[in-house]
């Protein structure tokens, strides 16, 4: 059988997942002892305004388009 025809028979959709509801209720209790579930509903670009203002960079992009840019510098001029 394909996996559209197992999520058919049994009813799979999004909000129910393929697994025991042992295993299911183990990982979610994982979640929440190993504060995974903290940091899921966390929203960082809500929590801290400057990720906004500064439109989704990261802070080392500065760094790597400074090496990329003497990378460039110095293979021009090594070629003859």
């Amino acid at each position: 059988t394909s996996a559209a025809d197992y999520k058919r028979k049994f009813g799979y959709n999004r909000r129910r997942p393929l697994m025991c509801r042992w295993l299911l209720r183990f990982y979610a209790e994982r979640a929440v002892r190993n504060g995974l579930a903290l940091r899921i509903r966390r929203r960082p670009i809500v929590a801290e305004p400057e990720l906004r203002r500064r439109g989704g960079s990261r802070p080392v992009a500065l760094e790597e388009l400074l090496t990329r840019r003497d990378a460039r510098r110095t293979s021009g001029r090594a070629s003859p």
